[in-house]
C-alpha cells in the first residue's frame, strides 16, 4: 500500500441533503511555513459505519492518505483485522464489490476512514451467463443531450474491451477537454457541452462507428450491504471523478 504521511486529510460532516460530508486536504509545508496546497472536497456519506464529526478542524483528526494493495486495487478482498497506530484514510475506485465491502476491507487493513471515488469503468459490467457486456444506462449513467460522439473502430482499439473492470487508461481516454479524450477528438464541441468532460460507451452504434455520450459525474449515497454481518466502524465518503482526479494527481505529484 502506498501512503503519504504528510497529508492532513480530515473527513467531517456538513449540513446538506447531498453532498453531506467534507474532506479537507492540506498538503506539504513549504520552506516559508506555508502549505503547498489546501482545499476542501464535498462528498456524500454512507448509511453504514461511523458518522463523521460535525465542524471539526484539521488537527488531531488529520489522516495520511493511502491506496489499496496493488494486488487488490478495487479493495474487494477479505482481510484479517489489523491495527495501525497511524491515522490514515484509504482512497479507492468505485466498482467490483459493494461500498460496504470496501469499507470492511479498508477497516481490516487499518484505515481510519475510506474515500470512494466515482469512475467510468464502474458503470460497465458483464453478464455472467453469456459473457456479454452490460452497458451503462441512458439517463441514469449518461445523457446524450449534453454531448455525443461516434468512435471509430480505430478509436475503440485504444480501449481495453470488454470494459468492465477499473482501468485508468480506459478512463483517461474518455476524459478531459483535449483530443486525447476520444469523444473530444471526434466532436470538439463535446468539451464545452458536457460538463463532466467524460463520456461513456452506450453499446449502440451507427454507420460511422460506436456511440458514446456525456457521462454523469454525481455524488451518490453509499448504501449498505445487507449480506455483511461484521460491523463497519470507520466513516466512508464518496467523491466524484473530477474531485478524485485532483486528489490523486496531488498524491502522485507529492503535493500532499
Amino acid at each position: 500500500m502506498k501512503s503519504c504521511a504528510v497529508l492532513a486529510c480530515l473527513i467531517c460532516r456538513a449540513s446538506a441533503v447531498l453532498p453531506t460530508g467534507v474532506v479537507s486536504v492540506v498538503g506539504r509545508s513549504l520552506d516559508n511555513g506555508a502549505v503547498a496546497t489546501e482545499y476542501s472536497l464535498l462528498g456524500s456519506q454512507a448509511s453504514f459505519g461511523a458518522v463523521p464529526p460535525m465542524g471539526s478542524g484539521v488537527g488531531s483528526d488529520a489522516m495520511s492518505l493511502m491506496v489499496p494493495p496493488a494486488e487488490d486495487e478495487l479493495l474487494c478482498g477479505s482481510y484479517a483485522e489489523s491495527e495501525s497506530s497511524a491515522r490514515s484514510a484509504m482512497i479507492v475506485a468505485r466498482g467490483g464489490c459493494t461500498f460496504e465491502q470496501k469499507a470492511l476491507a479498508a477497516q481490516a487493513l487499518g484505515a481510519s476512514a475510506l474515500v470512494i471515488h466515482n469512475t467510468l469503468a464502474s458503470r460497465y459490467s458483464l453478464n455472467e451467463t453469456t459473457g456479454e457486456p452490460l452497458w451503462p444506462q441512458d439517463k441514469f449513467d449518461y445523457d446524450c443531450n449534453f454531448g455525443q460522439a461516434t468512435l471509430t473502430d480505430s478509436d475503440m482499439s485504444a480501449l481495453s474491451l470488454p470494459y468492465q473492470s477499473y482501468d485508468p487508461t480506459n478512463d483517461s481516454r474518455l476524459s478531459g477537454d483535449t483530443d486525447y479524450n476520444l469523444c473530444v477528438k471526434n466532436d470538439p464541441s463535446f468539451a464545452s457541452t458536457c460538463s463532466s468532460q467524460r463520456c461513456l460507451l452506450t453499446g449502440r452504434g451507427n454507420d460511422r462507428g460506436n456511440i458514446a455520450c456525456c457521462a454523469w459525474d454525481l455524488h451518490v449515497w453509499l448504501y449498505s450491504d445487507p449480506s455483511i454481518s461484521h460491523q463497519v466502524a470507520i466513516p466512508a465518503i464518496f467523491i466524484t471523478m473530477e474531485q478524485a482526479a485532483r486528489l490523486l494527481a496531488d498524491l502522485s505529484n507529492n503535493a500532499i
